[in-house]
């Protein structure tokens, strides 16, 4: 078989084997190494693919159908699985911001409740006695929260315990900012006896912690200092946190006998509270609602 050339001219366009015998074109062999000139390209394709890329699809080996098929099908599967991967993510993703929001909502909820309440005092003693229960009253609005206390001399227990209500029978004074008086009143003494003998004074301490600095009879003339709260007689009070005696809990949860109760002169939400054989430092708080 004879050998095939193609011809092109100077400009690159493939020229006809045919033409080449009438003499319009000079005949000369490329030097060896040296590329023919490419084809000049058509404007319009020039502006959708780059020059020297051809517009035939590449002649490499090709695939069977029924491979190219299966391929297909495993890339349809696999993107299928990746896509319901994604979605099931930002599904956690729109779960975990929905329920970001509902705390948000319900916190705010509370922050607007927490709000409209007054402040917590417990100087005056009114607001001590929202933390009082009698029986087939409401739940008290609000509750002591005890965060320390303190066991009373034995002599002092001793004598409050001969008492047939001890409410009747002691009473608090603050002297000073961090300084009470304890005192248990004996009234069954014989009317004769003197007046300082019906008495037994605890002092307490309340910083820098909390502690008995002595006991003794007491005169019966002792005042509160002009900062000090106003005393509270004992009842039943609803009351959570350690601390708390046995022998005062009522048989229901949170509900502790107190002998008396007193607001502290310094500390606006602090309340001291005589209970069983012990000192109480407790909280005055709001009972939690359901919202908190």
């Amino acid at each position: 078989m004879p050998d095939r050339f193609e011809y092109f001219d100077e400009h690159g366009k493939p020229i006809d084997p045919a033409d080449l015998d009438g003499g319009e074109y000079e005949v000369v062999d490329a030097p060896a190494g040296t590329e023919q000139p490419a084809p000049e390209q058509d404007p319009i394709l020039a502006t959708v693919r780059p020059p020297g890329v051809s517009s035939e699809p590449d002649a490499g080996p090709r695939l069977p159908k029924g491979v190219i098929v299966s391929v297909l099908a495993v890339v349809l599967v696999v993107g299928g699985g990746a896509a319901f991967a994604l979605s099931q993510i930002g599904n956690e993703n729109n779960a975990t911001s929905m329920a970001d929001v509902r705390s948000k909502v319900q916190s705010k909820s509370g922050d607007v409740v927490a709000d409209t309440r007054p402040d917590v005092n417990a100087c005056s003693g009114t607001q001590i006695n929202d933390a009082a229960w009698t029986r087939n009253s409401d739940e008290p609005t609000k509750q002591l929260n005890v965060v320390d206390s303190l066991p009373l001399p034995p002599e002092f227990v001793k004598r409050s315990a001969t008492s047939d209500d001890p409410a009747d029978t002691t009473a608090m004074v603050q002297f000073g900012n961090r300084s009470l008086g304890i005192y248990d009143f004996n009234a069954k003494a014989d009317k004769e006896v003197e007046k300082a003998d019906r008495w037994w004074k605890v002092a307490v301490t309340t910083a820098p912690d909390l502690a008995v600095t002595g006991e003794e009879k007491g005169t019966g003339r002792d005042v509160d200092a002009a900062t000090a709260c106003t005393s509270v007689p004992g009842g039943v009070f609803r009351m959570i946190g350690d601390g708390i005696p046995d022998s005062a809990r009522e048989m229901q949860a949170d509900l502790v006998d107190v002998a008396v109760l007193k607001g502290d002169g310094v500390e606006p939400a602090t309340v001291w509270a005589v209970a069983g054989d012990r000192l109480l430092k407790a909280t005055l708080e709001y009972t939690p609602t359901d919202d908190e």
